[in-house]
């Protein structure tokens, strides 16, 4: 009896060894599952876990729940193998799928789950690491350790007490108060990401194209590439090595002359040589000589020597310098008549002057041109245009009073055009709609400031003029898995599939979300119409020869092409039990054999 009662305490000590070692959760599966137990049933054990052999029996995902081993969560049935698999990692599954241990980062360039990186050199190392509170971009130096940028420009810093981003620790600080040295500058962006590299009389890092009076002494020029004053700029005789070099009043330096300096061609007319004699002072630019119909198309411009050349030749089409006239032989073209007491050639002296353009049928006898009307009584051919404006012409209003019949439309702009609004006082009628836009209507917002009501609509459009999330990518910057500005004014994750970098979501769905093929088979199109489930890529129609060459496949309706059709050598939906059917078409009609709604 006494050698039963050892025997029976040794069972139960054996089992309750076997118990507590087979025992296992999350963080201690790579230690406790060995052998040929190597994963965990975390459900198991009334939720003490037990180490189990892998499932190679699962007809569906539901049947993996709760199983991991030492890479991570197996959620995935392999439908080929009958098998629990973890399913590549990505951006937005990693906290279902990289659970174990340590190992609770994803290298979204691989798909796999991964320890901390603690060797990296530069932030390109890190690109592709995320955990499941977002990308761990930065590469902190200290520790060589991948890690989440505090920020990368100004908009990245949401604290009000911290609202400037230092891009060279990647933090967010209080102030940039250069303190009179452009040193402290040198790192500072603004959020658009500009270089503001030059400390202002006011301390504050600004972009010398914003502020070019700030390049002054020995540093007169502001490269407006790099946005930093400089002392010279050596052009190497290319005019294309001046475009972006401006002077300190913002003046465009576009030449390149003999010295190899930058230099605006009203300052140096000389540079203006060969196939562009002419300066353009408007622009700074050596142009071709102009063909010119009026004077209008003459405005602006020199010859090489300086001599303003502001008089269109009508004859020649040519530009050049006024001549003083003392007869209307003097004259022709488009200023046949002499004005003999200011020298000048004319368009006209009176109405019969003024027969070359219907339109332009009066005389200003002020300004010596034709015009379409001196007064009210001209405009009679558009009853819609019935006022004479100050420049000649017929318009819609010439005051507020000439537009009272639609009270619409109450108020004249400076074009002549009744609208509904000339500023923000005229718009009161709706709260809603509180600012007048440049087309005098009464919207929603004309600046992003307008838009602050609605934490997440901080953007105005400048084609709606309604607050929006966005008006291009660089407004996406509040979440990293959301960097593209949609047609709906939307942050979403893809524009295209260029934007889908997993390898597990390759595609864009419309809704502006990556998807693998088997998730949205209706992104498989044209040649390649069908979804491989495996490697989520669309494919060509598969030539096979029985059905082990159709495995994994889908159509991109979602239903399951499984059976060789060996008569045509094409894979089809033959099925025989719901199984085989999904998508679109869940339940299989035994009867023929096809996948149904």
């Amino acid at each position: 009896m006494r050698s039963f009662r050892r025997f029976i305490l040794l069972l139960v000590f054996t089992m309750m060894v076997e118990h507590a070692v087979s025992q296992c959760s999350t963080g201690n599966v790579e230690t406790n599952c060995t052998g040929g137990t190597l994963v965990c049933d975390t459900a198991a054990n009334g939720g003490a876990g037990r180490c189990v052999a892998t499932n190679t029996s699962c007809a569906f995902d539901v049947e993996c729940v709760g199983l991991i081993d030492a890479s991570g969560a197996l959620t995935i049935c392999n439908h080929s193998s009958n098998t629990c698999e973890r399913p590549p990692c990505t951006a937005t599954n990693i906290a279902d799928v990289c659970v174990t241990g340590s190992k609770i980062v994803c290298d979204t360039s691989v798909g796999s789950c991964d320890v901390v990186k603690t060797d990296c050199t530069t932030h390109s190392d890190c690109a592709h690491f995320v955990d499941s509170s977002g990308g761990l971009t930065f590469c902190n130096l200290g520790n060589t350790t991948c890690e989440r940028p505090a920020c990368t420009i100004d908009a990245d810093c949401t604290d009000a007490t911290l609202p400037y981003c230092n891009t060279s620790t990647q933090t967010c600080v209080a102030s940039v108060d250069c303190s009179g040295d452009n040193a402290n500058c040198v790192h500072i962006t603004d959020n658009t990401g500009k270089a503001l590299p030059i400390c202002s009389g006011s301390n504050a890092c600004v972009a010398c194209s914003d502020e070019p009076a700030l390049c002054t002494s020995a540093t007169p020029l502001c490269n407006t590439t790099t946005q930093a004053c400089v002392a010279s700029f050596d052009c190497a005789g290319d005019n294309a090595n001046c475009v972006n070099i401006i002077d300190g009043t913002g003046k465009p330096l576009l030449n390149c002359n003999a010295s190899a300096e930058c230099v605006a061609c009203s300052d140096d007319p000389s540079v203006c040589t060969g196939g562009t004699p002419q300066c353009s002072t408007s622009t700074q630019a050596c142009v071709a000589p102009v063909d010119c119909t009026s004077d209008a198309n003459c405005a602006n411009l020199t010859d090489n020597t300086g001599s303003p050349l502001n008089w269109c030749n009508t004859t020649s089409s040519t530009c050049e310098a006024y001549g003083v006239c003392t007869s209307n032989s003097d004259c022709g073209g488009n200023t046949p008549v002499c004005n003999t007491a200011s020298g000048t050639c004319e368009a006209c002296v009176d109405d019969a002057g003024c027969t070359a353009d219907v339109a332009l049928a009066r005389c200003n006898t002020t300004s010596g041109t034709c015009v379409a009307c001196i007064n009210d009584g001209n405009c009679t051919a558009d009853p819609t245009l019935s006022k004479c404006n100050n420049a000649g012409a017929c318009v819609a209003c010439t005051d507020d009073s000439d537009c009272a019949a639609d009270a619409g439309t109450p108020y004249c702009n400076s074009v002549g055009t009744c609208v509904a609004c000339t500023s923000d006082a005229d718009c009161t009628a709706d709260a809603a709609l509180p600012r007048c836009n440049y087309g005098g209507t009464c919207v929603a917002c004309t600046s992003d400031g307008d838009c602050t009501t609605d934490p997440t609509l901080t953007k105005c459009s400048n084609t709606t003029f309604t607050c929006v999330a966005c008006a291009g990518d660089w407004d996406c910057t509040a979440d990293a898995s959301l960097t593209k500005c949609n047609n709906a004014n939307a942050c979403v994750a893809c524009a295209g599939d260029g934007d889908c970098y997993d390898a597990a979501l390759p595609y864009c769905h419309s809704s502006g979300a990556c998807v693998a093929c088997s998730d949205d088979p209706s992104v498989c199109t044209s040649g390649t119409s069908l979804c491989n489930t495996l490697t989520q890529a669309c494919v060509a129609p598969i030539v096979c020869t029985d059905d082990a060459g159709c495995v994994n496949l889908i159509d991109n309706n979602g239903k399951t092409l499984n059976r060789c059709n060996t008569t045509l050598s094409t894979c089809d939906g033959v099925c025989t039990s719901n199984y085989d059917c999904g998508e679109n078409t869940p339940v299989c009609n035994t009867a023929s054999g096809t996948c149904e709604a």
